[in-house]
């Protein structure tokens, strides 16, 4: 009796052994297979690291970067030659994208829909282009934004309700614009601010609604009033038609670039911590794979 115990717990042993080693072979390799190499799926012209980061600064881009890897969490696409022709369908496959840099740009206009794919982006940064309009619906869908640097432009006003999408907030730069006070459709910026005062930061990164003045004058945009006299009821609605208008306007970028002091730190957002990469999910899909098919192997053996 003591010699049939003894052949079984080490044949029970050996099994639990078995399992162990297969379960941990597989997952060790799946963690491997998803991991890959960080430049795999990268564009040429930019470089990729782990945890979805991508750098294209400084490349003279004038378009987004095609075959970036859709788990980007961060791209950096910063000074570089991007306009208001731009093609933003690029970006719709990036839907794990939570920060993205166009600051230091020629971009004058941000067409409706531009960044509407883009459900789980927390911080945008457009300062120091050559912005001069925001369309009503251009920030719709960022439903997860967080931190909005529109600074160091030349927006005149902004269409009413071009903000109101934004309900998760926590910070917008609206400063260094030429905010047009002579103009009706001001009312609008005038009312979102007073209302969201505890949102308007200055550029020492401090609450300070009252930094974002008029073009012609230093008084507060805020304190602008429907009894207020304005020469029209619409701001300039500026649009770049020709060659010439084009270079002028990229040359005047270029050069208030060159002018200006050093832009607004960049402030990360806190990670959010929601499990968007789809590598845990790579992991588990081979995990099982493997294991399935071990199953019927160990089976035959038995």
């Amino acid at each position: 009796m003591r010699s049939v115990a003894a052949a079984v717990v080490p044949a029970g042993t050996q099994r639990w052994r078995w399992w162990w080693w297969c379960c941990w072979g597989a997952v060790a390799a799946a963690s491997l297979l998803a991991r890959g190499s960080p430049s795999a799926a990268c564009n040429t012209d930019c470089s990729c690291t782990r945890g979805g980061i991508v750098a294209c600064n400084y490349k003279r881009l004038r378009g987004f970067p095609a075959g970036l890897p859709e788990n980007t969490t961060s791209l950096d696409l910063s000074n570089n030659l991007l306009s208001s022709n731009l093609d933003a369908s690029g970006l719709s496959s990036l839907r794990f994208l939570q920060k993205l840099w166009l600051n230091k740009n020629a971009l004058r206009t941000i067409p409706n829909g531009t960044f509407q794919t883009l459900r789980h982006l927390q911080m945008l940064d457009l300062q120091f282009n050559d912005l001069a309009r925001v369309d009503v619906g251009a920030f719709k869908g960022l439903s997860s934004l967080k931190f909005l640097y529109l600074h160091n432009n030349r927006l005149e006003s902004l269409p009413a309700g071009t903000l109101d999408h934004l309900q998760g907030l926590r910070e917008v730069h609206l400063y260094k614009n030429e905010w047009n006070c002579d103009c009706r459709e001001i009312l609008y910026l005038s009312k979102w601010i007073g209302d969201h005062g505890k949102l308007v930061m200055n550029r020492l990164m401090a609450n300070d609604p009252r930094n974002v003045t008029c073009f012609k004058s230093s008084r507060a945009v805020m304190d602008i009033v429907a009894a207020d006299n304005f020469t029209a009821d619409g701001c300039s609605d500026v649009r770049v038609t020709s060659q010439e208008t084009t270079t002028k306007t990229t040359t005047s970028t270029a050069s208030r670039r060159r002018g200006k002091a050093t832009a607004t730190p960049r402030r990360s957002p806190p990670s959010s911590g929601s499990g968007c990469e789809p590598r845990g999910v790579v992991v588990v899909v081979v995990a099982v794979a493997v294991v399935s098919a071990l199953i019927p192997l160990r089976l035959h053996l038995i």
